[in-house]
């Protein structure tokens, strides 16, 4: 524990020191280091009940001498330490997710909602509606800056109904016969009614409204700072990002000729060569594996649809996959290509090629059975 309190004060010491360079009482981080550790010792010295004799201004002053690079704090500046130490010992306050905390001890059935960026903006009690079925319920709201949680109030806690995510959430405003003051949660890609409610009058109305708008214009900004970041870091490392989807791009091959060994179909390398042996890879043009090329990866019925595409033929007048035709452009040894036309117009109409016989004598098993059985 000793070791991490020091780790503590350290970084502490080093931060408060180059935030405040204009100021001439500290020579050095480690002077504040000295002094804060100090401090520490002087706050347990004289509040801790165990220690019967404590430590006086004099011994206070005397034990820091020459702890600032060798000279010495301005006396006033350390007695000042000493009185307010002495007139109030530290102590820990509670923050905001102490309140979320209890509140989610309180609510029946409740999931963890307990995150170190959460706090409760605003409480209300509001009237659940049913449209479809005319009914209305008694809730309780309780707004986060990224959460609307609906709970149903009884003598002693809560009983959780529902949360929901204020990302993506559009708020409209409704009047009905029996509902002069309601709203309506919708989602903003689908327009889906996530939550409908009715307030007793406008005025709560409003407060609901403007405190439920401020949470998700809040958690909306982060969430493009977000995004943002994602995009310069995948732009940094070339690969996809959520706002750019179109990482596959074909290279320019208008600007440079064919490789010596290779002819195609159309008599140049085809744009769509370089997307389709990335889809065999498994890969993107940058070398990044995504959703759609993890799907339609080496293997399954996409990637032999691609490989039914050749656009070359090798010696054997064997086609060439899109695969192996990018492996033939990169090697120096040439390959034999000739146009598909022309080996469609060679080759006889209606000869298909019979699979060779499994069976050594060249007929089917059952057949040669009987046969032998016969003679």
């Amino acid at each position: 524990e000793a070791q991490k309190i020091e780790k503590i004060v350290e970084v502490f010491a080093s931060s408060y020191f180059d935030a405040n360079l204009d100021d001439e009482i500290f020579r050095s981080s480690d002077a504040a280091f000295v002094l804060s550790y100090a401090i520490m010792m002087l706050n347990t010295d004289l509040h801790s009940p165990s220690i019967k004799k404590h430590l006086t201004r004099e011994e206070w002053l005397s034990m820091n001498r020459g702890i600032n690079n060798g000279n010495n704090f301005p006396s006033e500046f350390l007695i000042g330490i000493y009185d307010r130490i002495e007139k109030s010992a530290f102590a820990t306050t509670t923050d905001h997710t102490y309140e979320v905390d209890a509140i989610e001890k309180s609510i029946l059935g409740c999931p963890r909602i307990v995150l170190s960026h959460r706090k409760v903006i605003f409480k209300c009690s509001v009237s659940e509606v049913d449209l479809s079925m005319q009914k209305t319920h008694s809730r309780y709201l309780f707004v986060f800056n990224d959460l609307l949680l609906v709970t149903k109030r009884r003598r002693h806690d809560y009983q959780f109904k529902q949360s929901i995510e204020l990302l993506g959430t559009v708020i409209l405003k409704f009047e009905s016969g029996t509902h002069k003051s309601g709203l309506q949660l919708h989602c903003s890609v689908s327009l889906k009614v996530k939550f409908t409610c009715s307030c007793d009058n406008d005025v709560e109305r409003t407060m609901l409204m403007k405190h439920l708008e401020d949470a998700i214009d809040e958690v909306s900004e982060i969430d493009r700072e977000r995004i943002a970041a994602i995009d310069e870091s995948a732009q940094v490392e070339g690969r996809f990002s959520p706002s750019n989807l179109s990482a596959i791009e074909a290279p320019d091959f208008k600007s440079s000729e064919p490789e010596a060994g290779i002819i195609t179909r159309s008599g140049s390398v085809p744009e769509n060569l370089f997307i389709e042996t990335a889809l065999l890879n498994g890969r993107t043009s940058n070398g990044v594996a995504t959703p759609e090329t993890r799907q339609n990866g080496v293997g399954t019925p996409e990637t032999k649809r691609l490989q039914s595409k050749s656009f070359a033929y090798d010696e054997d007048d064997r086609p060439l996959s899109p695969l192996e035709m990018s492996n033939s452009m990169r090697s120096s040894t040439p390959v034999k290509s000739r146009s598909s036309s022309l080996q469609r117009e060679s080759s006889p109409s209606g000869n298909k090629s019979k699979k060779p016989s499994i069976w050594p004598f060249g007929k089917s098993k059952k057949k040669t059975a009987k046969s032998h059985t016969t003679s």
